[in-house]
């Protein structure tokens, strides 16, 4: 099956899932695919180095900011502390910067946000009023005030920083970009599918290094990636009640179609002219198809087998199913015998072999029994997609009895009514 086949396929149990627990674990295997598959890969890759340069420019202007906010935070604290100045306003202010600082304080991400850095200034904004309030202070720290010029005591700014207002604007246009472009696009679908795959140890994942960085080019990853899972942990647990600002579907749909239209008019170009980026023992080679597929596909090309067994006891023979792995390969493994719900699974998932998640009610059109038409559960409408489940889960867990089977199948609920299966070599 070609690779724009299998994109469409993936494309299609996207778009046909009926709720957002479906709807979001399918869109992260879309993305799995698209970055397992060399050919969509490369073109995915084309399209975040798209960002490059202005997440580099945002990263250099927020680094310049981040300094200059340091150095005031500093000159601050040693003139507070040298003139042991003892104010709750202020002590709480510098209070909040480091809470900031650390991330025990974080944003809710709006369309306002102006980032970690604003936070920052904000709290010595408060510090500076508050010293100049104390009017005491009002020499040294007029020094980090902007006056208007038709009146000398009226402040037109607290703390003015054209680094940061540099980086502000930089980032502005960082936002404006990202909510447009491919890249945009791809960035935030991306960041969703690795939430969905990875929001429990979200936090485990980030040094600090990486959380500061990602957090001067717009708090993509960190800010945006825990907001994402709280939204994603309350879709699990079927909370409904709130519209979410990420994992929205309407939102999402425009954005995935748009992708997907761009891989696959991509990924037709690249076959018609026959040229691949081929993964071959870890090395990208470029190859025809032709190739490519034979350097592939005759090593590992799993298969039903179907053989004639005797039952010695019973004195008569027994059709059952094989799976084979290899197509030089003579080793067989015994699945069951091809009138069981096992077998049926089993080939349900390997005709063709494709990795896709499939909806529970296709399932069971594909591995019927006769007395399903006698078990009420499966006839009642209210508690037809429960029992479904109950029955697949069975099948699969006769099937992993099979210590050969479990170790080279592994079945995986992506969602509450999907099932996916995967071969393992």
């Amino acid at each position: 099956m070609k690779q724009s086949e299998l994109l469409e396929g993936y494309y299609g149990v996207v778009m046909n899932s009926r709720h957002s627990r479906d709807f979001f674990p399918n869109l992260a295997d879309y993305i799995d695919f698209v970055i397992v598959t060399p050919e969509i890969r490369r073109i995915a890759i084309r399209v975040a180095n798209e960002a490059k340069p202005i997440n580099a420019r945002v990263l250099e202007l927020g680094g310049t900011a981040f300094r200059r906010i340091e150095k005031v935070n500093k000159e601050l604290r040693n003139y507070v502390s040298k003139n042991n100045i003892n104010d709750k306003v202020i002590k709480d202010a510098f209070g909040r910067y480091d809470a900031w600082r650390t991330g025990k304080l974080r944003q809710i991400v709006s369309r306002d946000a102006s980032g970690l850095l604003g936070e920052l200034h904000d709290e010595l904004c408060d510090v500076v009023q508050m010293l100049r309030d104390l009017k005491k202070y009002e020499t040294f720290v007029a020094r980090y005030i902007e006056f208007s010029t038709d009146a000398d005591d009226r402040v037109r700014h607290y703390l003015p920083m054209r680094e940061l207002n540099n980086y502000l604007e930089a980032r502005r246009e960082l936002e404006a970009q990202r909510k447009l472009s491919l890249w945009g696009q791809l960035s935030l679908v991306a960041t969703m599918s690795y939430v969905v795959r990875h929001g429990k140890d979200f936090d485990k994942r980030l040094t600090r290094a990486r959380r500061e960085k990602f957090l001067l080019i717009g708090g993509w990853l960190e800010v945006v990636g825990r907001q994402m899972r709280e939204e994603w942990q309350s879709i699990q647990e079927g909370d409904y009640r709130h519209r979410h600002y990420f994992f929205d579907d309407d939102s999402a749909m425009p954005m995935i179609s748009r992708l997907h239209n761009y891989f696959k008019s991509r990924l037709t170009r690249s076959q018609r002219k026959g040229r691949h980026v081929i993964a071959v023992e870890g090395v990208f080679k470029d190859q025809s198809q032709e190739e490519a597929l034979l350097e592939t596909s005759s090593i590992f090309a799993p298969e039903i087998i179907i053989k004639e067994v005797s039952i010695k006891k019973q004195k008569q023979t027994k059709r059952v199913g094989f799976l084979k792995l290899f197509k030089r390969g003579t080793k067989l493994i015994p699945i069951a015998g091809i009138k069981t719900r096992q077998f049926r699974l089993v080939q349900y998932f390997l005709t063709p072999y494709n990795e896709l998640s499939k909806r529970c009610d296709d399932i069971m059109k594909k591995i019927p029994m006769d007395h399903d038409k006698n078990n009420a559960r499966l006839q009642t409408i209210e508690t037809a997609e429960d029992e479904m489940i109950v029955i697949i889960r069975n099948a699969v867990r006769e099937l992993m009895r099979n210590s050969d089977l479990k170790r080279h199948l592994e079945f995986v609920w992506t969602g509450t009514t999907y099932l996916r299966m995967t071969l393992k070599r």
